[in-house]
């Protein structure tokens, strides 16, 4: 819909309200008789369409809010997505699934990278591991596993899960100091708290910053 059909929609509706409630008034004043009120209703229909089309529009133009932070973290990571497609994926329950993944899923959003990094340039992902885990109902803390099978093992670059959690926490803790980043070795996994549970679209938006700075020091460190 473009600028002039929309602006002609609007003030369309605007005066067809205006007419509508000037035709009731009118009858009014002119008394109830049968004439008077066929004559009115037959104006009124008239106008109707123009009134609920512009009710419509300006429904449509109305922005939707997210019921939850899952909508609203999946809205935002759609950047995310698109950036590093098809590397980066939200993970989804499978019929294969067992009941733990099932029941984990259900209560954490979960998103999943693939094995292959260059699959950036067009080759196969590889297998999707787990890329991070929010608990979706209160999101106060974001975990990244530090995974051999995204960083690989190569002789003149042996998998080391200590230098690769302290490298990436010590990153991300200068970058988004209202966070608390911890390195749990023993895991092998990062954990990122906020502080406090996240619930606005700002929120989200902030969190999506630091998925995306993760993804390039992933990528970074895959490539060592």
């Amino acid at each position: 819909m473009d600028k002039f059909d929309l602006e002609e929609k609007i003030l369309g509706g605007i005066f067809g309200t205006i007419s509508i409630v000037a035709t009731i008034i009118e009858m009014c004043a002119n008394g109830f008789s049968t004439a008077t009120v066929f004559g009115a209703v037959k104006d009124i229909f008239g106008t109707l369409v123009v009134v609920v089309l512009f009710i419509t529009v300006m429904k449509a133009l109305k922005p939707k809010k997210a019921k939850n932070f899952r909508e609203l973290l999946n809205t935002s990571m759609e950047k995310v997505e698109a950036n590093y497609a098809p590397l980066i994926r939200k993970a989804v329950i499978k019929e294969t699934d067992t009941d733990a993944k099932v029941n984990k899923l259900q209560n954490f959003i979960r998103y999943e990278i693939g094995s292959n990094m260059n699959a950036l340039f067009g080759e196969d992902c590889g297998n999707y591991i787990r890329f991070f885990d929010i608990d979706a109902t209160t999101p106060n803390a974001i975990v990244f596993p530090i995974r051999e099978t995204f960083f690989g093992n190569k002789e003149n670059a042996p998998f080391n899960a200590e230098t690769i959690i302290y490298k990436i926490s010590n990153s991300l803790q200068k970058r988004f100091t209202d966070y608390q980043v911890k390195g749990d070795i023993k895991k092998k996994e990062i954990v990122v708290s906020f502080n406090k549970t996240l619930s606005s679209y700002e929120d989200a938006e902030t969190l999506c910053r630091l998925i995306d700075t993760v993804v390039l020091l992933f990528i970074a460190e895959n490539k060592k």
